[in-house]
């Protein structure tokens, strides 16, 4: 009994470590968002828009509360914060945190990294953090709660998932009507027409669908994994 009372005490120190990690990782994100807000030359065509505007910074905002609310969670036994570490959630707001990441490294980089002039903002540590850092954390904290997580079911759904995204198209598309592009590939200049557009955002919709299905069948596959060796055992 000592032994097991031994394991409890030390797990519980290293669940309360990582709550602390977590709630540094959520501040600094908070830190580097007011930054890039107070700093308009940190986004495509910014001033054109309100910082608010870009995903970057609602993606961040998203993983920045939700970090709060696990570390939360994990330091205390309240149950008022349980229902944020949830597998859906979890993969949910990692997925929108990749799509700010992989955009990033995937368009705008290669467009900008061309000039020189570029490099200073493209680069900045509150960039780097927020289109790099930011989505490991979530990946990693998607992977610890998936460690623990009894849910074996589909997402709950999945309509659900496409609800911010198809909101935050329907915004961008009404700046770009007006000029305003809060990112290239909502530029019918650079795309090639609006039909070069709606392509785009289809391709990157499906993509990053596919890597949200992914995250939870990982999951089911893991449980199924499970049982199966339970069973056998």
């Amino acid at each position: 009994m000592k032994m097991k009372k031994n394991v409890c005490e030390t797990i519980s120190i290293e669940k309360k470590t990582l709550a602390v990690m977590v709630m540094i990782a959520a501040i600094t994100t908070i830190i580097f968002l007011v930054y890039a807000i107070i700093s308009p030359r940190m986004n495509y065509d910014s001033g054109s828009a309100p910082m608010i505007s870009y995903f970057t910074i609602q993606s961040n905002i998203i993983m920045a509360a939700w970090l709060v609310m696990v570390s939360l969670n994990m330091m205390t036994t309240s149950n008022i914060f349980k229902s944020v570490v949830n597998i859906r959630i979890s993969a949910m707001f990692t997925t929108y945190i990749l799509v700010t990441g992989t955009i990033y490294w995937v368009i705008l980089v290669p467009i900008f990294s061309a000039d020189p002039n570029n490099l200073s903002w493209l680069f900045s540590a509150s960039n780097i953090w927020l289109h790099t850092t930011t989505p490991v954390i979530a990946l990693l904290m998607h992977n610890y709660i998936k460690s623990f997580s009894g849910e074996n079911k589909p997402a709950f759904n999945i309509a659900f998932f496409f609800i911010y995204p198809a909101l935050y198209v329907i915004m961008a598309i009404l700046f770009a009507v007006k000029g305003i592009y809060l990112y290239p590939m909502f530029n019918p200049n650079m795309m090639g027409g609006w039909v070069g557009v709606a392509f785009g955002l289809l391709a990157i919709l499906a993509a990053f669908t596919g890597v949200y299905v992914f995250l939870l069948r990982g999951l089911k596959r893991k449980r199924n994994q499970k049982d199966k060796t339970d069973a056998e055992i």
